[in-house]
């Protein structure tokens, strides 16, 4: 229908409709993400730019309001689909491309697919992960499709447990605290069993942390009473 929409200045890797139909959204290896009129065909805006490599993936939200992307530079970010502005600080998928992106029916999720064969979670308002790895595909997975497609492996218990969250660089974090208060080595962190988990898979066991008896901050001159 009509003619090709032109501007990027490399391959076009991923491309969405909004949910209202109106806009295209399209991911490139020039590093950008463009929005479209889908009836003119004109680009609205400027370039999203703010990833540092390839955008694999590229989806927007069911309401229309926000567009999330995944890159090779190993992050998952949110941009304003009416401003282009990034929102909050990126999301790193550790030390793997981020192949796949989709938001949640209710907008309150983001899920990811990972070069390293694992699907992670994270909450689209805080960025913060809030559901385990999920391990247990052979290959990698590219695209963008409905969450309400992809199978739910382990469900949480409640968003209020979700007290703490594990950093890029592998410290367990608190929101209250300026600094970690657990270091996790890096073969542990992909199957670490977060408070909000009812399960896990995985091929090779899991790791678990008991943070029932532990202090810090102040609190740690109340650890032993005379």
């Amino acid at each position: 229908i009509g003619v090709p929409l032109k501007g990027h200045e490399d391959s076009v890797l991923s491309v969405a409709f909004s949910p209202d139909g109106t806009r295209i959204v399209s991911g490139s290896h020039d590093d950008t993400i463009r929005i479209w009129d889908a009836t003119t065909g004109a680009q609205i805006g400027d370039p999203l730019k703010g990833h540092e490599h390839l955008i694999w993936s590229v989806a927007f939200s069911p309401d229309g309001t926000r567009i999330v992307s995944g890159s090779d530079d190993h992050t998952i970010r949110i941009w304003d689909a009416t401003t282009g502005a990034q929102i909050g600080d990126p999301l790193k998928g550790d030390e793997d491309s981020v192949l796949s992106v989709a938001f949640s029916p209710d907008q309150a999720r983001i899920v990811s697919g990972l070069h390293d064969n694992t699907i992670r979670t994270m909450d689209a308002n805080t960025n913060y992960p809030i559901y385990n790895t999920l391990i247990n595909h052979h290959q990698s997975f590219q695209g963008s499709v409905p969450i309400s497609s992809v199978h739910n492996w382990c469900l949480p218990r409640h968003v209020a447990h979700n007290h703490w969250h594990l950093s890029s660089d592998g410290w367990i974090i608190f929101p209250h605290l300026p600094h970690g208060i657990i270091w996790i080595p890096p073969q542990f962190r992909k199957p670490l069993w977060r408070p909000q988990n009812t399960c896990i898979i995985s091929q090779t066991g899991y790791t678990k942390i008991s943070l029932e008896y532990c202090v810090y901050g102040e609190e740690w001159f109340h650890c032993i009473e005379d």
